[in-house]
C-alpha cells in the first residue's frame, strides 16, 4: 500500500504538536503514513492544496472550522449540530474523490475530563468565550449530565446565540454574563464545578484582573480546564495554583481528539497515556 499523507490546515498556523503526535502514532501503529503542516488562507483553497499534496485526510483549525463545511460532500450529525468540522477524510467515489467531515473536539474534551478525573453529573459549568471552540464545549457539556451552563463572554449577544443554538437539546439552567467583574458573585457560581477557558488568553493580557476576579468567586472544588496547551503554563493554571484550585491545560484534549482523528482515517486508535506523557515531556524541554 502506498504511503498516505495527512496534515493540519488553518491560517495562520500557530504552534502545533499535531505533526509530532500523529507521526509518532503512525510509527507506533506501523501505519505507512506521514503528517505535516499546510497553512491555507481560505477554506476553498484547502481542497486545491489537498489535491496537490494527495492528502488522504486532514485536520482543520481556526479560522476554517465552520467555512470548510460548505465544501464537504457530507458532514456527520454531531458536526452539523455544532456547526464546525475539525477532521476530514477523502474517500473514493465513482465520480472521483469525495470529502467527509466530523468534529472530534467534543469527544476529545469529554475524554480529557475523564482522564483528569472530573465528574460533571449534577454540577454546573462555566464556559469562557462564545466562539467556535465554545460551541464544541457547550455541545459536549449539554450531553454530559450538567445541570446548568453559564457562558461568560465579551460579546454577550454571541453568548445568547450559543444558548439558543442548543435550546433543543439542553433545556436546563442557562445564564449569560458579560466579562465584567461587576457581574461576578459567589452566589452566581456556588454550584459550578468546572470552568472551561475557550478564549485565546494564555499569558499577560489586559483582561487578567477581570478573570482573576471571576476565579476568586469560584467554589474551592471547581476544576479549571484551559483548552490552550502552549504555553503549558497559562494564566489560568498559574492562578489556579495560587488559589488552591485544581486545573489542567488542553494537552489531554489534543491527544484524545487526535485519537478520534486517527481512528477516523485509519481505523486504528493510538494509546492515550503514553502520548500524553511524551508530549508533556516535549513541552517541558
Amino acid at each position: 500500500m502506498s504511503k498516505q499523507c495527512y496534515g493540519i490546515t488553518g491560517w495562520p498556523l500557530a504552534y502545533t504538536l499535531s505533526p509530532l503526535m500523529h507521526n509518532r502514532a503512525f510509527e507506533q501503529l506501523s501505519v505507512n503514513a506521514s503528517y505535516d503542516v499546510y497553512p491555507c488562507e481560505d477554506a476553498a483553497s484547502v481542497f486545491t492544496l489537498a489535491a496537490e499534496k494527495n492528502l488522504s485526510g486532514f485536520n482543520v483549525t481556526m479560522p476554517h472550522k465552520t467555512a470548510i463545511m460548505a465544501y464537504l460532500d457530507s458532514v456527520d450529525a454531531d458536526a452539523r449540530t455544532i456547526g464546525s468540522v475539525n477532521t476530514v477524510r477523502r474517500i473514493a467515489a465513482p465520480s472521483g474523490w469525495k470529502y467527509e467531515g466530523i468534529n472530534t473536539d467534543f469527544k476529545g474534551f469529554l475524554s480529557a475530563l475523564r482522564y483528569e478525573g472530573v465528574g460533571l453529573c449534577g454540577a454546573e459549568a462555566i464556559i469562557l468565550g462564545s466562539g467556535g471552540s465554545a460551541r464544541s464545549i457547550y455541545y459536549a457539556l449539554a450531553g454530559a449530565g450538567v445541570t446548568g451552563i453559564i457562558v461568560a463572554a465579551r460579546r454577550v449577544t454571541e453568548a445568547v446565540k450559543l444558548h439558543a443554538l442548543y435550546s433543543g437539546i439542553f433545556s436546563k439552567f442557562t445564564k449569560t454574563l458579560p466579562l465584567d467583574a461587576a457581574f461576578f458573585s459567589k452566589r452566581t457560581f456556588k454550584n459550578c464545578r468546572l470552568l472551561v477557558n475557550c478564549t485565546p488568553v494564555a499569558g499577560i493580557h489586559e483582561s487578567e484582573p477581570v478573570l482573576l476576579s471571576l476565579m476568586k468567586k469560584l467554589p474551592e472544588d471547581c476544576f479549571i480546564f484551559d483548552l490552550i496547551y502552549h504555553p503549558s503554563e497559562t494564566f489560568f493554571l498559574f492562578q489556579s495554583r495560587r488559589l488552591g484550585l485544581k486545573a489542567a491545560n488542553g494537552l489531554a484534549m489534543l491527544v484524545y481528539q487526535g485519537i478520534e482523528s486517527c481512528r477516523y482515517w485509519t481505523g486504528i486508535p493510538f494509546e492515550a497515556e503514553d502520548m500524553i506523557d511524551f508530549l508533556r515531556r516535549t513541552l517541558c524541554v
